[in-house]
């Protein structure tokens, strides 16, 4: 879930359609992120009803963290199989997480 983080929040529904998952796996996840302070819940100002899932200061260091750390790994396997092959095998893992 913290890939899809933003920082003005999104609803848990979204959250569910962004990676497939049913919403009531994502609202355990979302339990545990917000216990661990990575998110926090905050009212949605266009739908008193609803809940954004917000990053945390705690959790956007870790978003930044990820991001810096899938960078380098990302420049490593370019610098193994070039770059042109890795937008290629990123084009095919998507195909694949889809087709099921």
């Amino acid at each position: 879930m913290l890939a899809y983080l933003v920082p003005e929040g999104r609803r848990l529904s979204e959250f569910a359609e962004l990676s497939g998952q049913h919403k009531q796996v994502i609202g355990t996840i979302a339990d545990e992120l917000e216990a661990l302070g990575y998110v926090a819940r905050v009212p949605d100002p266009t739908d008193g009803r609803a809940k954004l899932l917000v990053p945390t200061e705690r959790g956007r260091a870790e978003v930044a963290a990820s991001t810096r750390i899938i960078a380098g790994l990302e420049a490593g396997i370019a610098e193994a199989i070039g770059a042109d092959r890795l937008a290629e095998l990123r084009r095919d893992l998507m195909r694949a997480s889809t087709a099921f």
